[in-house]
């Protein structure tokens, strides 16, 4: 859960507020993979798995639920970092924040830290 939420919100993150090319894209993308049903692709995973080596452990039970979750996950995410004004952000680097300070990862690893 934790991982996700890591790798995630830094996605979503990167999509509300930094300008790449493809941005646009890649978005599109992740929001098409909300359309494919995931029975699709258990057999892919199964075999995908069992060619790493992985099937039944632990390793086999988290790579499908961080995958799993991964357009779900981006396109909220995306959603929330959307909806706060550039002018907060702005102001963080005004008081002498950087982008690794204002991102949200730095957040979600130490969420006590001031």
């Amino acid at each position: 859960m934790v991982l996700t939420l890591l790798i995630y919100a830094a996605a979503g993150y990167a999509f509300a507020v930094l300008r790449f090319p493809g941005r646009a894209w890649l978005y599109r993308l992740f929001v098409a993979l909300l359309f494919v049903p995931g029975v699709t692709v258990l057999l892919p995973i199964i075999l995908l798995e069992h060619n790493l080596g992985i099937l039944g452990t632990h390793y086999g039970l988290v790579l499908p639920f961080v995958n799993g979750t991964a357009p779900l996950s981006v396109m909220l995410l995306t959603g929330a970092f959307t909806a706060v004004p550039k002018e907060l952000r702005d102001s963080a680097r005004v008081d002498g924040a950087g982008e690794p300070h204002i991102s949200p990862v730095s957040t979600c690893r130490s969420p006590g830290r001031r």
